[in-house]
């Protein structure tokens, strides 16, 4: 089954030119399906939402940034109902009542021994703490001559939440959700209705975290100004993938290691693409095999060489060597194949 796909095309160049002519990495975005952040037990199909938060609140970080916290009740009724909306579990059962010891000002994690207790007394198979829940606001000054004002604009909603089963000791999930969130708010005390107004957000986000989702990734590849590799780019442009493949492998047909090594490398955008990872792969190990300027790689580095070593995969690929890039992509693809794994056992 097809789970790679590209949502649009956008081509951005890398502001750094590279090595050896006027060859450059340009990036392309591409939608991908991944699995679920938290994977839920196959037999959970009943689950009890609890409320564990004392009260709403307010917390100042520092003199321009506030942290409003919602009511408790009300971040577990948007969150059950969501759950229920989503069609995840056969049965979804609310807790009123607050189970935070009243006074204490840490969250209260449950035993073992608790987590069987509501099990049993409310019939599920899980259970979901809320903890807290609300937005973060900051100070947005404005300056205009001698008159000095300031708005106060929300920059995230957030959650956090615990999962925990009858047959483990601890919470197997601590559930730690954060979206942007760009909200004015024109007078402080308007910030109430701001977090009410951001409870259903919070519930659906909360939801998309155990269902699998399209992904926006971003890849890179090489260009120039050569024929091949400038009419490749205008093709992965509008999409078509099998002409920039042609042109790529055209480019390659040299006696210069550096063309193969790009030609080879782009080739393997191009197996991924087609959900081809193991050719991926190979196309890489080749392009590994006419990397010719190590001077930038250290011992240890070179002794691993053809393994994962270093971790590469949040550096700017335009500020890599060719080494470390296909090094990079072969962690990603790595990744990615993982992630094909647990979508296959997803499915019936």
């Amino acid at each position: 089954m097809r789970k790679n796909a590209i949502l649009k095309t956008i081509i951005v160049s890398a502001a750094l030119l590279l090595t050896g002519g006027c060859i450059g990495v340009k990036y392309v975005s591409i939608e991908q399906y991944a699995p679920p952040r938290y994977l839920l037990p196959p037999d959970a199909t009943r689950i009890a939402v609890l409320n564990n938060v004392d009260s709403a609140n307010i917390y100042v970080i520092n003199p321009n940034i506030e942290v409003w916290l919602a009511e408790g009740d009300s971040i577990m009724e948007y969150v059950a109902q969501a759950l229920a909306d989503s069609e995840l579990f056969s049965e979804v059962i609310v807790l009123d009542s607050c189970i935070f010891p009243k006074g204490n000002t840490v969250a209260h994690f449950l035993t073992q021994q608790e987590v069987q207790e509501y099990c049993n007394m409310l019939g599920v198979d899980i259970i979901m703490t809320c903890e807290f829940g609300g937005i973060s606001t900051f100070r947005n000054y404005n300056y205009a001559g001698p008159v000095t004002w300031f708005n106060l604009e929300s920059d995230e909603y957030f959650l956090f939440a615990h999962i925990y089963a009858p047959t483990r000791k601890d919470p197997f999930y601590s559930l730690k959700l954060e979206e942007s969130w760009s909200k004015m708010v024109e007078r402080r005390e308007k910030i109430p209705e701001a977090v009410h107004e951001a409870l259903p957000l919070i519930g659906e986000a909360s939801v998309k975290y155990f269902l699998p989702y399209w992904d926006l990734r971003e890849r890179s590849f090489y260009w120039s100004t050569n024929y091949n590799l400038r009419e490749a780019t205008i093709s992965v442009k509008e999409g078509d993938w099998d002409t920039a493949y042609s042109y790529w492998q055209k480019y390659g047909k040299s006696r210069k290691a550096r063309r193969r090594l790009i030609s080879c490398y782009n080739q393997a955008l191009y197996y991924e693409m087609q959900d081809s990872l193991d050719q991926a792969f190979n196309m890489l190990r080749e392009a590994k095999s006419y990397v010719t300027d190590t001077t930038s790689l250290d011992s240890a580095q070179i002794k691993a060489w053809g393994t994962m070593g270093l971790d590469y995969t949040g550096a700017d690929d335009d500020m890599l060597t060719d080494y470390q890039r296909i090094r990079k992509y072969e962690q990603i693809l790595t990744e990615r194949k993982a992630e094909i794994t647990k979508l296959n056992l997803l499915e019936p």
